[in-house]
């Protein structure tokens, strides 16, 4: 299938299933609420397991174990860089961690980052976005989790240190043991499973996340909200697409990476995808205005299919 072809059909995947969710809505099929548990299972439960799998097949070079290093400098960085920009652009609380996590995260999963990769370098990008990853599931259930909940309504007084520990306890946060197993596994040269591959176990589990992710986000979706947060949705797109593309390309000059090279590329291509659907879930998650994060994600998302997405193939394609 051409490169095109592909590209126009993961966008097609994506804005019916958003599409879905909305029509679900509004037609009275489904309550909002509904979004609430289905994030909840595609966070957890979803990602927690595809991130399993795909770490415990992985094993890294001495290059590519920079990518999970620099990926997680990198949203760390982000993160406090967010909140700054946030508090400049609203004094709502719950708004302030919405923005900041926003910022932090991008959508470099099998929902879009990853896809993107299948999409320009085949199998061997996929792969390479998986390591990209690996450190995902450390900083969002150490890091994220604790300051969504920290800027949330509901829990707004604990402070992030006390938060920090108690979060690596509660149930949703089953992702990081799950990737430490995988890790282990993986260090001590288990095989994986040849069912995983035989019955696509990844490839239906990366189907239903994309399809329940982007579903439950169109539930959330209202178009007056969307007009209403003009400044935060320009504010996003400018921390996603120019100082997050700026402090990516900072990066990769602490690797030993060629320019031009498939790391490299994998890597710039990561930091400027859309804000991550995790957001959307934690936001739900834990109360913390989700329909604002819905409605910042589509927009970001829009913005990045429409605008950014052919400058990126044309920059960072093969």
């Amino acid at each position: 299938m051409p490169l095109h072809a592909k590209a126009l059909l993961a966008v097609a995947v994506i804005v019916c299933s958003m599409a879905g969710g909305y029509l679900a809505r509004r037609f009275h099929w489904l309550k909002e609420s509904a979004s609430r548990p289905i994030m909840t299972m595609v966070a957890v439960f979803g990602y927690g397991s595809i991130g399993f799998f795909s770490i415990w097949k992985e094993k890294l070079t001495a290059a590519e174990a920079w990518l999970p290093l620099l990926a997680g400098a990198f949203m760390l960085i982000m993160l406090p860089l967010g909140v700054l920009a946030g508090r400049m652009l609203t004094r709502n609380r719950p708004t302030i961690g919405v923005f900041a996590v926003a910022g932090a995260l991008a959508n470099t999963g099998a929902t879009m980052g990853g896809l993107l990769a299948y999409i320009l370098f085949n199998e061997e990008g996929l792969r390479l976005t998986n390591i990209y990853g690996l450190l995902w599931t450390p900083v969002i259930v150490c890091v994220m989790y604790p300051v969504m909940r920290h800027f949330g309504r509901s829990e707004s007084r604990e402070s992030l240190g006390p938060l920090m520990v108690r979060n690596l306890l509660d149930w949703r946060s089953i992702g990081l043991p799950l990737a430490i197993l995988a890790m282990v596994l993986a260090g001590l040269g288990v095989q994986r499973p040849r069912a995983v591959e035989q019955w696509h176990v990844i490839d239906v589990m990366v189907l239903l996340t994309t399809l329940g992710g982007y579903f439950a986000i169109g539930l959330r979706l209202h178009g007056g909200r969307v007009r209403k947060l003009t400044r935060l949705i320009v504010g996003l797109g400018v921390m996603r697409y120019v100082v997050g593309a700026g402090l990516a390309l900072a990066l990769t000059a602490l690797a030993p990476w060629e320019p031009g090279s498939l790391p490299w590329r994998i890597f710039l291509l990561e930091a400027v995808m859309p804000t991550a659907i995790t957001m959307v879930a934690m936001a739900n998650m834990f109360r913390t205005k989700p329909r604002t994060a819905s409605a910042l994600f589509v927009a970001n998302t829009v913005f990045f299919l429409v605008v950014c997405l052919p400058i990126v193939l044309w920059l960072l394609g093969p």
